[in-house]
């Protein structure tokens, strides 16, 4: 429900905006695929239950990793349309280096969204609970277990959560990097706070995951670190969006 409302929200707005003439012709493409890409979303989540309803009552962990991957992409269309409309580019833009860079950290955050995903649905926050370790080891034993290289680095709880780890270690790195060395070579102003700022939510959100995992992945926690990705994500947009050219 929450779902058909978000579309009604948004579809009948827009008919009345285009129907008046407000909508600049540049624009109505881009909120017209927003429109199509939130039906795509609700066909996807109706895949997504359907995987549940066969024999075991649980969905593919490849479907819930998909609905929440084509959430994100709408949302962060959504929220790159809404910088476009409210802030204006900077003066002198970033170097190219600079945007590869917070394109590449951006990838390596998406990869850590979808394995948070299938840490979800194959519920591998509840297979090691320890941290640092792993129930007293770095790697687990069944750690990239299985009959095919996919299967190895997609299906075991204890590859999933292995691999979500890391990855979380990479991401905070990574974001340490650019808060230490972006600010001294950038120009404009906001994008050298939102570089600095970077490295407090990615730390927020480690330091939440952890509490997740030593919590055995209470329903409030594990939303809210959920949650906390989108954040997450959206400061990321805002700061490619602060470094684009205009």
């Amino acid at each position: 429900n929450l779902g058909r409302f978000l579309g009604l929200a948004f579809a009948l707005p827009l008919l009345f905006f285009c129907a008046k003439g407000f909508v600049p012709k540049a624009l109505a493409p881009r909120l017209v695929l927003l429109l199509v890409l939130g039906g795509g979303q609700g066909a996807l989540g109706w895949y997504m239950v359907q995987s549940g309803l066969v024999d075991v009552p649980e969905v593919s962990h490849y479907r819930l990793a998909a609905h929440l991957s084509m959430a994100l992409l709408l949302f962060s269309l959504v929220w790159w349309t809404a910088l476009d409309l409210l802030t204006r580019a900077p003066r002198k833009p970033a170097t190219l280096n600079h945007r590869i860079i917070v394109w590449s950290f951006l990838g390596v955050l998406a990869l850590q969204i979808v394995y948070g995903a299938f840490v979800a649905g194959l519920d591998a926050g509840y297979a090691y609970g320890t941290w640092p370790d792993m129930e007293g080891q770095f790697v687990p034993d069944e750690a990239f277990a299985g009959n095919t290289l996919w299967q190895r680095l997609t299906y075991g709880q204890g590859t999933v959560q292995f691999i979500h780890r890391m990855l979380a270690y990479g991401v905070a790195v990574f974001a340490v990097i650019i808060a230490l060395t972006f600010p001294q070579h950038l120009a404009d102003k906001p994008a050298r706070l939102l570089a600095r700022a970077l490295v407090f939510v990615v730390l927020g959100q480690v330091v939440l995951g952890i509490l997740t995992l030593l919590q055995g992945v209470p329903v409030f926690l594990g939303t809210l670190h959920q949650g906390w990705a989108v954040i997450l994500l959206g400061v990321t947009l805002t700061l490619l969006h602060r470094l684009r050219q205009p």
